[in-house]
């Protein structure tokens, strides 16, 4: 199992993922805007789901975010909640 897969079945675990899940639905953003810190937590980037600015995770206060369209290379896309592409192209 790859580490998506992994970190699905913790969330599973603890029930986490359907309240991520129905507050991606909520937000009402495509997968692809949905990403996590280098610790595992999720965050959205609106607009076009680019990254554009750097800022601290609520949970963990890691950098998330980025530069001119490209995530940190730290971060990443959040597969666990469906997404197979970013929503603005890297």
């Amino acid at each position: 199992m790859g580490r998506d897969g992994e970190v699905r079945e913790e969330l599973e675990k603890f029930g986490r993922i359907e309240e991520v899940l129905y507050v991606k639905e909520a937000v009402g953003l495509s997968s692809g805007h949905w990403y996590k810190c280098p610790n595992g937590h999720f965050y959205v980037i609106g607009d076009c789901g680019g990254a554009m600015q750097e800022s601290v995770c609520n949970e963990c206060k890691a950098t998330i975010g980025g530069t001119n369209h490209r995530l940190r290379s730290d971060n990443a896309l959040a597969r666990e909640l469906g997404a197979t592409a970013p929503a603005w192209p890297q």
